[in-house]
């Protein structure tokens, strides 16, 4: 199963490379509006290390701060039996998720954000995101997750979010990105839970706060696997 998670893991970048969509989501307090943005290909290249041992095969990949290097994986039950990522159904608006840990080493943008910094460690949850509902539906993003060190973390959502996949949905369409969200220095949770919060109906252009909730709140609990184990 942890060479079987270890293609899935591959297979995964190589896809969100593909499209493109391999978005960082960074906090920031001066961000007031949503940017939207698809990054080519030809910024978003995929390099798969060409060593002999296997745990040094696995992928590094390019995004707008830096050079993500992959440190493990977030896995459960469910998760392995669906191809290395979580479903989540809200009620006909489907995400899965896949949580990953990287360290970035920050070029020169990535530095500025996080303060002279480096390098980064961050857990990575790419989204994939497909609404099969006939209405609009709007989708924050809102993720908190708390870590098996005592961290409750969140991403950004709604508007200050970079993700594409926090957007409004015109009917049944789907969307590929990231969040990515900072940990403490070397930190390397070997448990994690998500709290993902619901999306919401549009009608006639604006959304019901309480009456317009698709689905409720859910939870959902990983344990780390490292990049020595998965290479077993």
């Amino acid at each position: 199963m942890k060479r079987h998670l270890f293609f899935v893991f591959i297979t995964l970048v190589l896809f969100l490379a593909a499209c493109g969509q391999v978005d960082e989501e960074v906090t920031s307090s001066n961000d007031s509006t949503k940017q939207e943005k698809e990054t080519p290909l030809t910024s978003q290249e995929v390099t798969t290390k060409n060593n002999s041992n296997q745990e040094e095969a696995l992928p590094s990949f390019d995004g707008d701060i830096g050079t993500f290097h992959f440190v493990g994986i977030y896995t459960n039950e469910e998760m392995e039996e669906n191809e290395g990522s979580y479903p989540v159904d809200f009620e006909g608006f489907h995400i899965n998720v896949t949580p990953i840990l990287v360290d970035i080493e920050l070029n020169e943008l990535g530095q500025q954000q996080y303060d002279g910094k480096t390098k980064v460690r961050a857990i990575q949850l790419t989204t994939e995101a497909e609404n099969t509902n006939d209405f609009n539906v709007d989708y924050n993003g809102t993720i908190t997750i708390v870590t098996s060190d005592g961290e409750q973390l969140s991403s950004d959502s709604g508007v200050l979010s970079e993700n594409p996949v926090a957007q409004t949905y015109m009917g049944k369409v789907k969307e590929v990105g990231a969040f990515t969200i900072s940990l403490d220095d070397n930190a390397k949770p070997e448990k994690i839970e998500l709290i993902m919060e619901p999306p919401y109906k549009v009608e006639n252009g604006s959304v019901d706060p309480v009456n317009g909730v698709i689905g409720e709140e859910q939870h959902f609990a990983f344990e780390f696997i490292s990049k020595e184990e998965l290479g077993e």
